[in-house]
């Protein structure tokens, strides 16, 4: 009876394991496709749209934003799309005393329990270069639920 108690102790402590690494494992796969979107998308801003690098993105509105970006283009920097996950923009916003910016990213479709995927935000610091002003560093700051 002992070594059958014993036996049933091991094997719980083994699957307790088990679930704690495929946990991480997931963690991981969330982070790295967190910081892929926000590369892709600073790749995209640098490329196309280096006229709102020191611009907040909250003002870019149609009225605001310099002639770089009409209304179709915002709109299409405001997404972040990749193979298995899709989401949006959340907040950009230079701070020129710190000589980067926050960023921040909502992704739906992640890994995680069950088939549907889960959705996460990130947020980052952006190193910014000299002028011309283009964004030349990324350091995942925090992740979290929505909402977080």
């Amino acid at each position: 009876m002992v070594m059958l108690l014993g036996s049933m102790a091991l094997q719980a402590s083994a699957l307790q394991g088990r679930i704690q690494e495929v946990a991480r494992w997931r963690s991981r796969q969330q982070e790295d496709a967190l910081r892929s979107a926000a590369m892709d998308w600073l790749g995209r801003l640098n490329r196309s749209h280096g006229c709102l690098i020191d611009q907040a993105s909250s003002d870019w509105s149609a009225g605001a934003s310099r002639p770089c970006a009409d209304a179709i283009q915002l709109a299409a920097l405001q997404r972040v799309e990749g193979l298995d996950h899709n989401g949006q923009l959340l907040e950009w916003t230079p701070v020129p005393a710190a000589a980067g910016a926050r960023l921040r990213l909502q992704l739906s479709g992640l890994p995680g329990p069950g088939s549907a995927g889960v959705q996460r935000q990130a947020r980052f610091w952006v190193q910014l270069g000299p002028a011309p002003l283009r964004a030349t560093g990324l350091q995942l700051e925090a992740v979290g639920g929505v909402g977080a």
